[in-house]
């Protein structure tokens, strides 16, 4: 028995660590550690039901055991699959896929009487019916899925994660691919495995870039940027939120979170591909443009002006064309200070 297990010790070992490490992490988002923490623990279930069927597959005659384990571990895969898209995606439409997961849960039951999904015979060989593969089509679709959501999702300012999630894409599809063509019997589980680890590892990096609160670039990276993408930039756009203390003191500092929150996707919905956004102070945002003229500037101005206009909050705007006769600094101080000249002009009219 104990050489079946040899073959998914690695994954097993990788699996329980993993969860170990978790339970002591506080640095990434905690709903996304609670999803990894899942999906670890169905992998596991899957893993360790795959393992027993092989073994139970042995034996010289019809067994409960691998028709049990056989049922888990096609109706626990798209699960898995499922699971491993809420994770990397965060969209709501994934939760109805669990409902085609306990249709096809239900479609694998009836090995427990018939032979329309699979069956053993009495010399304990295996025989595929009509709806063999309805495991395999759901995890195909789910695959499909994400590649159609990281499309749509992608903008330059995530676009290292369009690009760690359509390598991951890529590679579950062709794990599913192998699967399906059953060159291999655990690739997949193996695969998602390994991609998690990947996934949690990107999430943890991109940490230490990233405001936890609003998902802009933080003021480490504001920095970093100016210098990878200086000879690019040419536009610095200064943004404060106003009225932001008289938020947190009227209404507590959650609401003010959410201002800076809405603020925060107004930037970001503005503009996908020309421009990157940074939280570099409590209430203080700035956009550097890449690559674009002053009408383009204006226009993305334009878009926040009006972004913000369909919520209550409203923010005080300045911005400053790069030149060659002064550097990114002086051109983002003097942004800055017709940002300052602007929220003063709110101030004054709004008393």
């Amino acid at each position: 028995m104990i050489n079946y297990f040899i073959g998914d010790y690695l994954i097993l070992v990788l699996v329980i660590g993993f969860l170990v490490l978790l339970t002591n992490n506080m640095k990434v988002d905690q709903n996304k550690s609670k999803k990894v923490q899942t999906l670890l623990i169905t992998v596991a279930i899957v893993t360790i039901c795959s393992t027993f069927e092989e073994y139970f597959s042995t034996f010289s005659s019809f067994n409960y055991g691998r028709l049990i384990c056989s049922f888990i571990g096609y109706s626990l895969r798209p699960v898995v699959c499922i699971n491993f898209i809420s994770l990397l995606t965060d969209n709501k439409i994934v939760k109805y896929f669990y409902g085609l997961s306990i249709i096809n849960a239900l479609i694998y039951s009836t090995c427990f009487f018939s032979d329309i999904a699979f069956s053993f015979t009495s010399d304990n060989h295996f025989t595929g019916g009509p709806l063999r593969f309805s495991t395999h089509i759901l995890c195909i679709i789910c695959l499909l899925l994400l590649i159609a959501l990281i499309i749509k999702k992608h903008n330059r300012q995530s676009w290292h994660k369009t690009i760690i999630l359509s390598y991951i894409a890529f590679v579950c599809s062709l794990a599913a691919f192998l699967d399906f063509k059953a060159l291999s019997s655990s690739i997949f589980d193996q695969t998602i495995l390994i991609c998690v680890l990947l996934y949690y590892l990107f999430l943890y990096m991109e940490f230490n870039k990233v405001d936890a609160l609003t998902g802009t670039f933080n003021r480490k990276t504001f920095y970093y940027d100016i210098d990878k993408f200086k000879s690019r930039i040419t536009s610095v756009i200064s943004i404060d939120m106003n009225n932001l203390k008289l938020i947190n003191d009227k209404y507590g500092h959650l609401e003010g979170d959410k201002a800076l929150i809405t603020l925060a996707d107004v930037l970001i919905k503005s503009e996908k591909n020309k421009a990157r956004f940074y939280r570099v102070g409590g209430d203080e945002f700035v956009v550097l443009c890449i690559d674009v003229d002053e009408d383009k500037v204006k226009s993305i101005i334009k878009r926040i002006e009006e972004g913000m206009k369909k919520t209550k909050y409203t923010c005080s705007i300045g911005y400053e064309m790069v030149t060659k006769d002064k550097e990114i600094n002086d051109t983002y101080k003097i942004a800055d200070d017709k940002m300052y000249r602007e929220k003063e002009r709110f101030h004054k009219n709004n008393k």
